[in-house]
């Protein structure tokens, strides 16, 4: 599977802004009277995890594993518009602390808009989620610090009690500053970490006995990724941008790369409360880039989930 990204050189986050605007007009445009009181939701969710594949590199000699704590708190505030649809705005806060490559430590934070809508009545009626956010995000190695912002779409449908389908497609571009005493070499353009990218997804859960479930995904991501390695790597003949990569600080030089990803995930989840849960899960992912370069990597990762 291929998907084209379209470039152009407009300012990224006019997309962002336009999303942002037409949401709220579906949200000014409803009558009073089919606003119902807003219903706050928050959720913390606390992630360890392990990567074997840390700078993405392309060869064995470049490869280093690492684990990283994760701790996301998001706040959502929903606004009823009919009987099963509304209209949230929320805050994000995430923050990454890895073990041992400190440059990769990262604090964000952020708003989203989103929407949901759902296609007639009863529980095995589809549902549409569309959402936007905006994320700016500082890392320790301020090379990759910058905005992020992304737009998604899912639908999901129940095809029996308990056996969920669903897909999903989403766009995400990120930019970081450029600083010229990072460059590598004056001929490559630094930006690394302006990147675009998108992704399809398609996901399958199952509901156990005792509220357990299990689920499944695949995905396929078209677009920039950001690569590094030590100099005289494989990656220097298809980077599009490079820099000293002040993040991993090895000697590490970061290249973006176009290449076409794919994942396979799998994922246990138990209940521990009326509003708590643990999972257990693990994804392998693989890259394919230009000249026969690729990277693998498999990443573990086990979950708490809190909501208020």
């Amino acid at each position: 599977m291929e998907i084209k990204v379209n470039r152009d050189s407009k300012d990224p986050h006019r997309s962002l802004i336009k999303s942002a605007v037409v949401l709220l007009c579906v949200l000014l445009l409803q009558p009073a009277s089919s606003l119902r009181a807003a219903e706050s939701d928050a959720i913390l969710s606390v992630r360890l995890a392990h990567h074997s594949n840390v700078p993405n590199a392309a060869d064995d000699f470049n490869t280093f594993s690492d684990r990283l704590l994760q701790v996301d708190y998001n706040r959502d505030w929903r606004f009823v518009t009919s009987p099963g649809n509304w209209f949230s705005v929320g805050l994000l806060t995430q923050g990454d602390l890895w073990q041992q490559t400190s440059g990769m430590n990262r604090l964000a934070a952020g708003v989203a808009v989103g929407y949901s809508h759902k296609f007639g009545l009863g529980p095995e009626a589809p549902r549409l989620n569309l959402r936007s956010q905006w994320l700016y995000q500082e890392f320790d190695g301020s090379v990759r610090s910058g905005p992020v912002h992304s737009h998604s779409a899912a639908l999901s449908r129940w095809i029996a009690d308990n056996i969920q389908l669903s897909g999903s497609w989403s766009w995400t571009a990120q930019s970081a500053p450029s600083r010229r005493e990072l460059l590598a070499n004056p001929a490559f353009d630094v930006d690394v970490f302006n990147q675009e990218q998108q992704q399809l997804t398609i996901q399958a859960d199952y509901l156990l006995y005792n509220s357990h479930a299990l689920s499944a995904h695949l995905s396929a991501t078209d677009g920039d990724t950001g690569a590094s390695a030590r100099p005289g790597s494989a990656l220097l003949r298809i980077g599009e941008a490079i820099a000293r990569d002040n993040g991993i600080d090895r000697g590490y030089l970061a290249y973006r790369v176009e290449a076409r990803r794919y994942a396979a995930g799998l994922q246990w989840s138990m209940p521990l409360s009326m509003d708590s849960s643990l999972s257990l899960g693990a994804e392998r992912r693989l890259a394919r880039a230009d000249a026969g370069v690729r990277y693998r990597e498999t990443r573990v990762h086990l979950d708490y989930l809190k909501r208020f």
